[in-house]
Formats: structure tokens, sequence, C-alpha cells
């Protein structure tokens, strides 16, 4: 997974997510685990989404209002409002804090809505093995019996550390943003990807571009990280940035109209980026990763490169833009099964899955269908195994 576009401010602590009930590699399927498994793929199988607008907008309302109480019900995959765990952000970071007294770099933190794929929802309901103390925890009621599973939203604690005042200032954005520009406008994959727009017959009606997950820009340089490589992150996510708004300017151009507008969602969005972006006519849209999602209808160009959540998934089960610009939809052939492990830099062991943040399903294959499909050109330098869909109509 390519996740250049993901914070690059330190080491991130999620909380609250869905974690393997043990250890990949020693885990073992009991029948009662394959029946919950069942009972989730026939639910997907007869319609039942996973997300919905209404859903999306109510965590992100809630988030906005500021630090919800410990439990908070939410929709599950079967429609049902049942109540989730609310990690307590200040808490956490406090604990952080109180381990590393000494640390001098700055610890921030937020709450996010964090979106459970379909694959990862089938490999915990394997793990169940029929007792009542699976997954029970004291803070969290559950209703059903294979209810637990059934949670595709909830909310994570996402902490992380950076080094004071290493960010660029709007003016630097800026100053930055005027070469960066001017590279993508002049290369070969901005050509080649106006090209498939302007070469397309019959475009669908498109007002906006709604872009995911394409990185903060001003972000304070990671304690590990070099120089040379934080530079070359920043001009990646500009790129992207650059390259939504030349699409919506060909998409405008084409259709005869002057105001396509483009939006973006990414909760690392800093104060500075918000005003970076606005000045050169770009929208942020929510602060806590879903708002988004609810601004995207038929007549949207969705975008986004290497997210890290399952933007695919959540747009199929939502709409059906006009366009998509995101990670190649894959075939099940070429889904992975085995875990990985890595070791982090403090030497800590962490198991890897083998899906992909931006995984595919079953629903995001036999939605790409009814999209011509085009292969957008190999620029590993900014874009990472990218594809351009534009609807049928």
């Amino acid at each position: 997974m390519d996740d250049s576009n993901s914070i690059s401010m330190g080491h991130v602590d999620q909380t609250g997510g869905n974690e393997p009930a043990q250890s990949p590699e020693d885990r073992t399927i009991t029948e009662e685990g394959r029946r919950a498994a069942q009972y989730i793929r026939d639910l997907y199988e007869s319609g039942a989404k996973l997300w919905t607008k209404e859903s999306l907008r109510e965590i992100e309302d809630i988030l906005e209002a500021g630090q919800p109480s410990r439990e908070l019900k939410l929709r599950h995959m079967d429609g049902q409002q049942r109540e989730t765990w609310v990690p307590p952000l200040d808490r956490i970071m406090n604990n952080q804090r109180t381990r590393r007294p000494e640390d001098e770099l700055l610890l921030q933190g937020s709450l996010r809505a964090h979106f459970v794929c379909y694959r990862q929802m089938l490999y915990d309901a394997e793990g169940y093995d029929g007792s009542d103390g699976y997954y029970d925890r004291k803070h969290e009621v559950e209703n059903g019996r294979y209810g637990r599973f059934l949670r595709s939203l909830e909310v994570v604690a996402s902490t992380w550390s950076c080094q004071p005042g290493t960010g660029p200032s709007v003016q630097a954005l800026t100053e930055e943003w005027e070469g960066v520009r001017a590279l993508w406008l002049s290369s070969s994959a901005c050509a080649d990807l106006l090209t498939i727009f302007s070469h397309h017959k019959d475009l669908p009606k498109i007002t906006k571009v709604v872009c995911f997950g394409l990185g903060c820009l001003s972000s304070p340089m990671d304690p590990d990280e070099k120089e040379v490589d934080y530079k070359r992150h920043m001009r990646r996510r500009m790129t992207q940035h650059a390259a939504a708004l030349s699409v919506a300017a060909k998409v405008g151009e084409l259709l005869g109209v002057d105001d396509i507008a483009v939006l973006a969602q990414d909760p690392a969005y800093t104060d500075d980026d918000r005003q970076f972006l606005d000045e050169i006519g770009i929208q942020v849209v929510g602060m806590h990763g879903a708002m988004g999602f609810v601004h995207v209808d038929d007549q949207s160009i969705v975008m986004s490169c290497s997210p890290d959540i399952c933007v695919k998934q959540v747009i199929a089960d939502i709409a059906r833009p006009a366009a998509v610009i995101w990670n190649r939809v894959t075939t099940e052939e070429e889904d992975e099964f085995e875990w990985s492990t890595v070791v982090e830099p403090d030497g800590q062991e962490i198991s890897v899955s083998p899906w992909t943040t931006d995984d595919d399903s079953p629903r995001t294959r036999k939605m790409i269908e009814s999209y011509t499909r085009y292969t957008f050109v190999k620029d590993d330098a900014n874009f990472t195994d990218i594809e351009v869909g534009i609807r049928k109509d």
C-alpha cells in the first residue's frame, strides 16, 4: 500500500478501530465463526449497505460538536442503531505525555470517522468462537447474535507527534505551489489525464470534483523523516491537488461551464492547509473524515490517490458518480490473503493485513462495470496504479 498521502506528522496511533482477536497466525476459524461470516455475506448479497449518506452526515456532525460521550449510537450494516464506544481523546493524549515527559515533540490528536471494509468485517466474524466473552467490552452494548460484527462505521482517536515550527507557512506553500503547478501542467501525465476527458464522447453532466485523502500540505516534519523525503511527499500531494484543479478546468471547458467546484476531504488538513486551498480554489469539506462523501452525487468526479480509508467501497454504497479517478479496481484473483509482519523503528513487530486501506469488494467490482475505464499514464512519483472511469450513460 502506498501510504505517502497519509499523515506525515510522526507516529500515528489510532484507538477505537476493530483489531484482530488474536494473532492472525494463531487463530482458528470455528464453525461458529464460519456461520457469522456467512451471515454477513448473505446480508451483503441481499443489498444491505455498509454506509449511507445519512449515517456519514450524522457522525461528522457529532464529531464536529466536540468530544461525544463514551458511547454513541451509530448505524450498523443491517440498518440498526447500536451503541459504539468512543475513545477518550484527552485521556489518551495525557497518557502519552505522561509516558514521555521529556519529549520535546508536539503531540496533537483528533477524533475521526473510521470505515471498516468488507473483508475486515468478514475477518472479524470468522474469529468468533461462540463464547459470550468474545469481543465483549463493558463500554459496548451490542444487540443480536452477530450484531457486533456489523459495525462498518466507528470513531477512532488519532494522535501524532511532530517537530514544532518545521511546517511551511501559507506564504511558503504559495511559493512552492507555483513551481509544482507549472511542472504538473507541462507534464506528460497531465496531458494524458486531460486527453482522456477530451477524447471521451458524451461526457455525463459534471458539476464538481470531490477529492479524498490527497494529503496534508503544511504538516511539520516527522521527527524520523529526512528533509528530502519530506519535500518529495509534499510535492506529490501538491501535484495531486493541481491535477484536481486541472481536471475541473478541462471538464468545464468541454461542457461549456465556468463553475466546476473542487471539494476536498482529509482529516489531516491544518488551518494553514484550509486557508491555502481556499486561496487556490479548493473548498475543504468537513474535518472528521465523513462529510466529503455526503457531497458526492451522480454529477461528481471522485478523485483519490492511495487514501488510508476505503473510498471505493463507500462510494459504491452511496452514489454513482459521473467519473472516478482512483486506484485501479482489482480483480478477485488479485486479492491477497496472507498477513505479513513489519518491524517499526522502535523495534515493535506489527501484523499487516493482506487488504489495502482502499480495498476492493464485490460491490466495487460490480460498480466499475458500468464505467468506461482508462489506464492512467505510469507516474509513480505522484500517482500509483491510478485509473480513470467515466460512467456509461
